[in-house]
């Protein structure tokens, strides 16, 4: 359940990416991205239903996802993108396109801090792509050729970053049959 719980999180973070100007060659060109981390009062209890935490926590991580589009997508095989200022990269890259910025290093996003960041993008092309089986049967594509680097550039995205605290408390449960285990 509690993987369901991150992918499910992971897929309504991608459903409202930010396009980004990729032709901001200087820093007032910059597209702003604005990074937002939540805090509340979260309440935890125990098996018994005692108290086991009271504490003022991160509801929401200050990430974003952003969009750097390439100029066609016909044939496109892959893509790269480096953050110049921090030398980081994601690991996550959704369609060639959309990636996670986040404050905090992590496996998939791409850590950004405050301020300007320059952002490198390369976009690879494929003019020979074929389909192959895996051992169990199942379909994938492969590039019969080297993919070739059609596009490459850098942008420049201003990250801003602030903090909110929600006023209500949360409540927080364990699962019924996790306590039955106990």
């Amino acid at each position: 359940m509690k993987y369901l719980r991150w992918g499910a999180l992971l897929f309504l973070i991608a459903c409202t990416s930010q396009n980004i100007n990729k032709n901001a060659d200087t820093v007032d060109q910059a597209s702003v991205v604005s990074l937002t981390r939540v805090f509340q009062r979260v309440v935890r209890y125990d098996c018994n239903g005692a108290v086991s935490s009271d504490q003022i926590e991160t509801v929401q991580s200050p990430v974003d996802t952003i969009t750097i589009n390439p100029k066609t997508s016909d044939k496109l095989y892959s893509s790269t993108f480096d953050n110049l200022t921090l030398n980081t990269s994601p690991n996550c890259i959704v369609g060639y396109n959309e990636f996670n910025v986040d404050y905090s290093e992590g496996w998939c996003n791409m850590r950004v801090a405050s301020g300007n960041n320059q952002i490198r993008y390369r976009f690879y092309y494929c003019d020979q792509i074929v389909t192959k089986y895996d051992s169990q049967g199942n379909p994938y594509t492969v590039c019969a050729t080297d993919p070739i680097l059609g596009e490459e550039g850098t942008t420049w995205i201003n990250v801003s970053y602030s903090e909110s605290t929600l006023p209500d408390t949360l409540s927080v449960h364990p699962d019924p049959d996790t306590c039955k285990t106990q």
